[in-house]
């Protein structure tokens, strides 16, 4: 990292780039635009604007989750959390009976307000509100390094299965007829997005929530 940041020096001759919290926005922010924009096309493809949206909005339900269960470990909580929630709005949603921006606008609705009546029983909403606000100026050296590696998961996923996604999106009767298994790989890619949304909606909040 000391060779990233005296890279950065040399490439950015600015004020503000002297500051390390301010070298890690930046890597952080060049992490994430990526991890977002791989997994944002399909997201819109699939008529699924909303999904990304609910599922950071669903951070409050799972750290509430973990403070009724006594669970210490957020990044635990948020991910699977996120990841039954991605579960269950494909599993409502593949049933036909509403479109898929309604399903998610319930499930993201449902998930705040639970969040919010948890946490404000046992312990206030006030401690927790970093997770909803957030400051990207917070991350820490080794957070970019997490943010690095779940990028290149999450490509490496993508590439595999980037083509079966495509079809599905187009048309899943058609992706069906070509023995493309249409749930398994719809269940992986709102995997694949929870795990991502959650990830770094936390390493982005969670040093706000401490000071």
């Amino acid at each position: 990292m000391d060779g990233i940041y005296s890279f950065l020096n040399l490439l950015l001759p600015f004020e503000w780039a002297e500051f390390d919290f301010m070298k890690n926005a930046l890597l952080a922010v060049l992490m994430i635009t990526p991890l977002f924009g791989l997994t944002g096309t399909m997201i819109v493809n699939n008529k699924m604007s909303f999904f990304s949206d609910a599922l950071g909005h669903s951070a409050m339900t799972g750290i509430a989750l973990g403070v009724v269960l006594e669970v210490r470990n957020e990044l635990v909580c948020l991910i699977a959390f996120g990841v039954l929630m991605a579960l269950l709005i494909n599993k409502v949603r593949a049933g036909g009976t509403a479109s898929t921006d309604t399903v998610i606008s319930v499930f993201s609705s449902t998930a705040l307000a639970l969040g919010l009546l948890l946490l404000s029983k046992y312990q206030g909403v006030s401690k927790y509100s970093a997770y909803l606000v957030g400051d990207i100026l917070s991350v820490s050296r080794q957070e970019v390094v997490l943010l690095f590696i779940a990028l290149l998961v999450v490509g490496g996923v993508w590439c595999a299965v980037y083509n079966k996604l495509l079809l599905i999106s187009v048309n899943r009767s058609l992706a069906a007829s070509r023995g493309v298994r249409v749930v398994l790989y719809e269940n992986i890619f709102s995997v694949m997005v929870a795990v991502a949304v959650s990830y770094t909606h936390l390493r982005a909040h969670e040093t706000t929530l401490h000071l």
